[in-house]
Order: C-alpha cells, then structure tokens, then sequence
C-alpha cells in the first residue's frame, strides 16, 4: 500500500525539545522525502533543520514508498552500471553521483548529480538527486542509522514564511492517487479550513494541481482555552479579523442567543453583527462582550486564546465563612458578603470596559 496522498501539517508549532515533567528529551533528527512535492526535510521532532529541492525517479523507474535508514555514507562514490557491473566510473566530473552517496538499501540512496537541470523532477532511476552543494550540506547533518521515511503526499496544508495558513497541490506524476475538490475539501474540513474557501475555488485550485502553488486560507489559527483546558473549537485570523466560532463562544458563556435579520446574534445582554462562513456564524472577538458575559485573554505567545465567564470569575471571588451550628449539630458556609460586594465593583467596572 502507498502512503496516504494528504499531508496535513500540523497547524500548532512543536517544540524540538520536548518537556517530560522536569525531564527534557532530544527530539530524534529524521530524513523526509516526499516525491510529488520533490523535497526532502530534515527534522528534529517537528523542527525543520533544513530543506531541499530534489529530483526523484521517473514513472517507469520510481522512488519507492517506506520506512528506510541511512545504511552508508560515502565520500567520492564510485558509480555502478546496474545492469552491468562490470561498468564503472571512477569519482569525478563525470560521475552521475557526484560526490557524495548516502545509502538507503539495496541499490537506492541520496546522491549529487552531473545534471542539475533534472532537480525538481521525475527524472532518476529510483534513487534521490540533490544539487552537490545540497547533498554535501546533507551529509554533514545525518548519520548511520539516521531514519529515512519516503511519502507520496500530494495534498499539503501549510504555513508560508509569513505565517499565514493555506493549502499547496502537488501532481500525481506515478499515476497513483486521485485528488478530487471532495477529497480536498475533506483535508480542509479535519481544521474547519473549508469555511473560508467554497466549492468554486476549491475547484479552481484544483484544476492547477501541478505547480505546488500555495494557496492562502487564513493568517493564523488560535487555540481556545476555558478552564485549562483546549477545546476543540478555534479561532481563526481571517483578512486581520479574529473570529470565533458563535455556537462554542455561546456555550462558553453559558448564554442563550438568537439570530434576527440573517447576521445579527442577540442575547440578553444586547445584539452584535455576525458573520457566515461556509453556513457557520463566527463572531469576531471584539464584539464578544456586546453579547456574552466573557473577559480574554492570550497565552503561549499569542497562539491561544484564553476564555473567561465572568459569572465563574466571581463565584470564584466569593469567600465562606465556616459556621459550626449547635442546634442542628451541621456545618454551615456563609458568604463573606463585603468581599462578594467589592468584587461585583470589579465585575460591574470590567464589563464597562
């Protein structure tokens, strides 16, 4: 069986070290190669360490699909006819492996090229090109035994340097998997990503599918945390508007809300202009409290949004006074009701904020 043909990037960045309690660990260092895209990674955890552009093997000849590990690495190789053994070349200017080779098994392995013309394209007999300045750059980061995971992911979402979200479209140079607007909207859909691109685009996009081209979905998505905990709901930056989801923020509040006029939501606190996307009302966090009895705030550099019910915050504010009551022979709490008051000042003078 082939590798799945859709990628999906984590949207969240992790860390390449990662904390265990008190104990930190190296993250493993890890070659990816993925054949439509022609690149290949090094990666400490998540991390990227490095990235190139790579030829790949042709349709009649292909790269194989798998697990593998750095088997051998060899300075100056010498090339070897595989139909005829007996044919050699010496390393040099004329050797099609260049001057580095990195041995993945059997008769496959990362290597140079005496035609770089040929990177970014089906163009080998199975085994990974690299410029000589690239593979040479490899061969100083990896090792043996360093794992080797080759993919055919045609489907990739992701973060251009900006840090905006989109999606890329690779072509399916083996013949192998069908990428449909479905299939692509189903990728899209894993993040909620497909309520800022219809059907249309999507199609449209689509019909490309063979120059990589990005393309841009939202600027950035947030986390959301209430009570310590990530839901699963998030918010997402969409054209420098941060929007959340109207249902989940309504649950966060504990509020009842009702939709008049097709985008405006009211509640008993008052009424706030709304927004559809892909039949899905999103309100935008600057009109959160004209409806919802919510206070925000932001976390882990700006990547989550930190949700709080006002209603918790000053039940939480409350002090008790434990009351032993002889007659009865219970315990009793009584409310601390000048601490309780002075609060509701805070509560009343925050929301006027």
């Amino acid at each position: 069986m082939y590798k799945s043909w859709v990628k999906i990037i984590p949207l969240a960045a992790l860390l390449t070290i990662l904390s265990i309690g008190n104990i930190k660990v190296e993250a493993a260092r890890e070659i990816f190669i993925n054949i439509p895209s022609q690149t290949l990674q090094v990666k400490d955890g998540n991390t990227v360490v490095a990235s190139y552009r790579v030829a790949v093997g042709k349709a009649v000849t292909p790269t194989p699909v798998g697990e593998f590990c750095v088997k051998e690495k060899i300075v100056n190789p010498t090339w070897i006819d595989p139909e005829d053994t007996k044919v050699r070349i010496a390393s040099g200017p004329s050797n099609p492996l260049g001057y580095r080779w990195i041995g993945i098994g059997g008769n496959y392995g990362i290597h140079g090229t005496i035609h770089p013309e040929s990177i970014g394209h089906y163009a080998s007999n199975g085994c990974i090109r690299m410029h000589e300045k690239d593979v040479e750059n490899l061969f100083t980061k990896v090792q043996v035994g360093t794992p080797v995971t080759i993919t055919y992911d045609r489907f990739f979402i992701r973060r251009n340097a900006q840090g905006a979200i989109g999606y890329s479209l690779y072509a399916d140079g083996y013949h192998r998997a069908g990428l449909s607007v479905k299939d692509i909207a189903d990728g899209l859909a894993k993040y909620h990503l497909d309520e800022f691109i219809d059907a249309k685009a999507i199609a449209k996009s689509s019909a490309y599918q063979t120059s990589g081209q990005w393309y841009p979905l939202v600027n950035n998505v947030l986390n959301i945390s209430y009570q310590g905990k990530i839901l699963k709901a998030k918010a997402y930056d969409y054209n420098g508007v941060l929007y959340l989801p109207l249902s989940a923020t309504a649950a966060v509040a504990r509020t009842y809300y009702n939709i008049q006029y097709v985008d405006v939501a009211s509640t008993k606190l008052g009424k706030t202009k709304v927004y559809i996307f892909n039949n899905r009302y999103y309100i935008p966090l600057t009109s959160v409290r004209n409806i919802f009895p919510l206070s925000y705030g932001f976390e882990n550099n700006g990547n989550t949004l930190v949700l709080e019910n006002l209603n918790d915050i000053a039940q939480k504010a409350i002090d008790y006074r434990t009351v032993y009551d002889k007659a009865t022979n219970e315990v009793k709490h009584e409310i601390q009701i000048n601490e309780h008051a002075k609060f509701e000042k805070g509560v009343k003078k925050l929301r006027a904020n």
